[in-house]
């Protein structure tokens, strides 16, 4: 770098420093004024509408059932009925229920958690085991897996039977759609292909007897063009999954 480009780069600094110097604070916030606003829109909304905005607020029936007895209560004062003075008097004991079902709708939620975590994993492995072991018996899942494992695990995890049901299933579902038959066609004609392509085909000539005899040599039939077998890959397999879901939604319209 040369003296020109450094003090260049001074200049842009000392540009930039003035700015920042110049530019106006952001205005400091007034906690103070924030606080009573609130307030003041809090006030507004219980006047108008004490319900409503109680409701809003995601307060119980029970609760403001409390809170509609402390107000007679404390505007009838020693001439409320003692039932209401009681309920009243239920606020503290209320709140406490209400942060003890929180707590305990929490846990369960974990407790559900960690049990679903628990019975995937193993379940997930017995799947993994049952297909590497026992891959003959379950060839169209075998090939169903190859375009699409994830989509396959996922439904692994929302089923609610064991691996070996979902497994079973799974074979049948994709039977109909006969994987295993187009996965072994499309392998030979792939490699019927390939054995042409590296054997190079010629025509013999004609024998000199045949030539002297003038009969003409026996024509040899031209070649039929070879049909070729879809392969088996993500696209036909998303393909398989809507024809099954349009055949089973038409099933359903009909009945």
């Amino acid at each position: 770098m040369d003296e020109k480009q450094v003090e260049m780069l001074v200049t842009r600094i000392a540009t930039l420093e003035k700015e920042l110097r110049s530019k106006p604070a952001a205005p400091a916030v007034d906690e103070a004024a924030v606080r009573s606003k609130v307030i003041s829109e809090f006030a507004h909304a219980l006047l108008t509408d004490s319900v409503g905005t109680l409701k809003s607020m995601g307060a119980k029936p029970e609760q403001i059932e409390v809170i509609r007895a402390q107000m007679i209560a404390d505007k009838l004062g020693d001439q409320a009925p003692p039932q209401m003075r009681f309920i009243a008097q239920q606020g503290p004991q209320m709140m406490q229920q209400t942060k003890t079902e929180e707590a305990i709708a929490a846990l369960s939620r974990q407790v559900a958690e960690l049990a679903k975590a628990n019975s995937e994993g193993p379940k997930l492995s017995k799947f993994d085991s049952i297909i590497e072991t026992e891959k003959s018996k379950y060839p169209n899942l075998a090939e169903a897996l190859k375009a699409d494992k994830e989509a396959i695990v996922g439904n692994l995890k929302a089923f609610g039977g064991s691996a070996e049901e979902f497994i079973a299933a799974q074979e049948a579902q994709w039977a109909k759609f006969g994987l295993a038959a187009k996965a072994a066609a499309s392998a030979v004609s792939a490699e019927t292909t390939d054995n042409q392509g590296q054997s190079t085909k010629t025509t013999p000539a004609p024998l000199a007897s045949n030539l002297v005899g003038g009969s003409t040599p026996a024509q040899t039939p031209a070649a039929q063009p070879e049909k070729k077998t879809p392969v088996w890959n993500a696209e036909t397999h998303k393909a398989l999954v809507a024809e099954l879901v349009q055949k089973t939604a038409s099933k359903v319209v009909k009945a």
